[in-house]
């Protein structure tokens, strides 16, 4: 699985980013793993064609020290289309600016 990590994490940091996931996002979906919601700007365009598809997610995962993003868009309508698979570039960066984003809320410094 690809995915962008952030590690070194204490404990500390992990509650902090917690309590913003679940500000940001709701409860997790499975134990500490949360779903995140593309913005539609950074669709590709055969997500944007899969409409019955939407909403598209990344999932972001806390461990006991790390903060992991996998780069794999899913669907949360369904497990196998052929708009589902790693993220491009721009949906990359896109998800590299929440992260930042998600630590600087949380008052966490790297």
């Amino acid at each position: 699985m690809k995915s962008y990590v952030v590690d070194s994490l204490n404990h500390k940091d992990i509650s902090s980013i917690k309590k913003v996931l679940i500000k940001r996002f709701g409860n997790p979906f499975l134990d500490e793993v949360f779903q995140v919601t593309l913005d539609s700007s950074v669709l590709s365009s055969e997500q944007n064609k899969h409409s019955n598809c939407s909403p598209h997610f990344f999932s972001l995962s806390l461990e006991k020290d790390k903060l992991v993003a996998e780069t794999l868009v899913r669907s949360k309508k369904t497990m196998r289309c052929s708009c589902m698979g790693y993220a491009d570039s721009p949906q990359i960066l896109w998800l590299i600016g929440l992260i930042n984003d998600i630590l600087s809320e949380a008052g966490v410094r790297i």
